[in-house]
């Protein structure tokens, strides 16, 4: 079968379903190999012989047709879709480049044997993102590596604990969708996210069962209100200190259904991941200025309450002018003690 295209596509997505497998990109074609009774219509069949070797298992030939396709119709990454049903040998395609080399993998509709769950877990790693949004996961579930996947999709969270949200390292997202996390425990993973010594998580969604009291959940923290894009957005800082930190700034974001978190870079566009289609955002450089002032107003007022000399006193007292004085120029004021800026 002679098909070139040397232009690299975004994405290519490989299903395997047992009976059939199945791939393709936006620029290529789709091509279909299995069981000739289940190809869908328009499918590649008779040109693909040259690629199967009859003695090969159906997966086997699978990764030797995606290894051809992938230098036919070039691609950036690829996802892969595994349907767990009694035909799909999971454990098998855990060790193939399909599985090895892929961005993403999902696991649909039919549900993972506990073993072939606990060998996906082993195989985590911070190149890999996986989606489990259609498996079922006991309430005493637990596994020391499933927080190490790059991108991580929950529905059944309700196992999750707030130690896995802290054990977060460099990660890109994660999404939960059934699980026990309100107000108290979410103000305890912000305060860790303060204090962190590196960077944890670009974006963190979860689905809201219970209202967000923004009184408990900023509890103890030092808080910006803006609004852009039609939208509340509620602003945190990293510790200026912690110099690991490459995302140093926090938006939070909720409504009646969706909590949502996301970390920028100081000169990234804030533009990125949220809840409408937009363009020409601008970055939060200004913001994180104005938290580190925050930020250094409240050390200077706690500094107040102990033990100081007049002389100490009058100095704090003339830092804490300072940074009001520094609001005001940054157009700062506040809303039932809430500070915001415009």
């Amino acid at each position: 079968m002679k098909l070139v295209n040397n232009k690299k596509s975004g994405y290519c997505g490989v299903h395997l379903t047992g009976l059939k497998s199945y791939m393709g990109t936006l620029a290529g074609p789709i091509i279909y190999c299995g069981n000739p009774d289940k190809m869908n219509k328009g499918s590649i069949n008779q040109e693909l012989k040259p690629w199967i070797n009859e003695n090969l298992t159906d997966l086997e030939n699978t990764v030797n047709v995606f290894e051809r396709y992938r230098k036919a119709f070039p691609f950036e990454k690829h996802t892969l879709v595994i349907h767990p049903n009694s035909s799909v040998n999971v454990k098998a395609i855990l060790e193939t480049s399909i599985y090895k080399e892929c961005w993403r993998v999902m696991f649909k509709e039919d549900q993972l044997e506990a073993d072939d769950l606990e060998a996906v877990m082993e195989t985590a790693h911070d190149g890999m993102g996986i989606d489990l949004e259609y498996q079922k996961m006991p309430l005493d579930y637990d596994h020391k590596n499933a927080f190490k996947f790059n991108f991580l999709h929950l529905t059944e969270a309700g196992w999750v604990r707030l130690r896995h949200l802290l054990s977060l390292h460099n990660q890109l997202h994660v999404k939960l969708f059934d699980h026990n996390f309100g107000s108290k425990s979410l103000n305890a993973f912000l305060k860790f996210w303060v204090k962190s010594d590196h960077d944890m998580v670009c974006s963190l969604s979860l689905y809201l069962w219970n209202s967000i009291e923004s009184s408990v959940l900023f509890k103890g923290l030092v808080v910006l209100r803006t609004f852009r894009f039609n939208t509340t957005y509620w602003l945190l800082a990293a510790d200026a200190t912690k110099s690991e930190r490459k995302q140093p700034i926090m938006s939070v974001w909720w409504d009646g259904m969706s909590f949502l978190t996301d970390t920028w870079f100081l000169n990234g566009t804030f533009n990125y991941s949220l809840p409408y289609d937009h363009v020409g955002g601008v970055t939060l450089a200004r913001e994180y200025k104005i938290l580190q002032i925050l930020n250094e107003k409240k050390n200077m007022e706690k500094k107040l309450k102990g033990e100081i000399s007049d002389e100490k006193r009058d100095e704090i007292e003339e830092s804490i002018q300072k940074c009001e004085k520094e609001l005001d120029v940054n157009d700062v004021y506040y809303d039932e003690g809430i500070p915001v800026v415009d």
